[in-house]
């Protein structure tokens, strides 16, 4: 079927803001058809003491005309269970602060002397309150009104780091993998104040009952924008195109 002239010019009315706004010369370059690609990777359970491992994740592959712009590792970190219990074995009363949970650090790429992000979260759970003085003598009992206990609830944390600088997003590029290491280690802390007289090492801490585990998911995510030639270029093709259909519009009409 073939349109008429008016007809023609009609759709191209309607259809040129479209073919603008699409190849991006009404909106700036920065903006469009920005996009990003995630990958992500969970440790689901971390036992108590000292975890690391690695994970990979693929590296961005620019299949032309988009450049990688900006890389972020993000950790979204937990921590739950277990329990932590402060003695005083002091003659003096006080205030203590006992906390329980996970110290996790993530690092990439790996192996590098200098990785280019790394984050660190720290879920936690904590507990302040006084204690009274010393009512058991050594050894500790971590029981009674001298005592200071904390209950591992479930604790997360939210961290996250970017990198945008060119050099830096250098080992992200290509058609490989990308290197992570992570070291989770599960922990408790235990201070009085005023300091306890004799309270050396381990009589700070009832470690028979800590036992909190601990997970992660780390997303990397690339973010990449076309490059001011390409929308430039698809531009000018769609407007030869519309020009293409005016002059055609025009000699039908004469």
């Amino acid at each position: 079927m073939r349109l008429s002239g008016r007809t023609r010019l009609f759709v191209l009315k309607r259809l040129l803001p479209t073919i603008l706004l699409s190849s991006g010369l009404m909106i700036p370059a920065s903006q469009a058809r920005a996009g990003i690609i995630s990958y992500s990777h969970t440790e689901s359970s971390l036992m108590s003491g000292i975890s690391n491992g690695n994970f990979f994740v693929p590296q961005y592959a620019d299949a032309g005309g988009m450049p990688l712009t900006k890389v972020t590792l993000t950790i979204e970190a937990s921590s739950t269970g277990g329990l932590a219990t402060f003695d005083n074995e002091s003659p003096s009363a006080g205030m203590a602060f006992v906390s329980i949970g996970t110290s996790l650090r993530l690092r990439g790429p790996t192996p590098a002397s200098a990785p280019t992000l790394e984050v660190e979260a720290q879920p936690q759970s904590s507990n302040t309150a006084g204690f009274a003085p010393d009512n058991d003598g050594a050894p500790p009992d971590f029981t009674g009104s001298d005592s200071v206990t904390v209950i591992g609830t479930l604790s997360a944390d939210f961290e996250s780091s970017w990198i945008t600088a060119s050099d830096a997003l250098g080992p992200y590029r290509g058609n490989g993998l990308v290197s992570f290491s992570f070291i989770a280690s599960t922990s408790a802390r235990a201070f009085g104040v005023p300091l306890p007289d004799a309270l050396i090492g381990a009589t700070l801490i009832d470690t028979a009952n800590f036992r909190p585990t601990s997970a992660f998911t780390a997303t990397i995510s690339y973010e990449f924008v076309p490059e001011p030639s390409s929308i430039l270029l698809a531009g000018i093709g769609f407007l030869g195109l519309a020009a293409r259909g005016w002059r055609l519009t025009r000699s039908d009409n004469e």
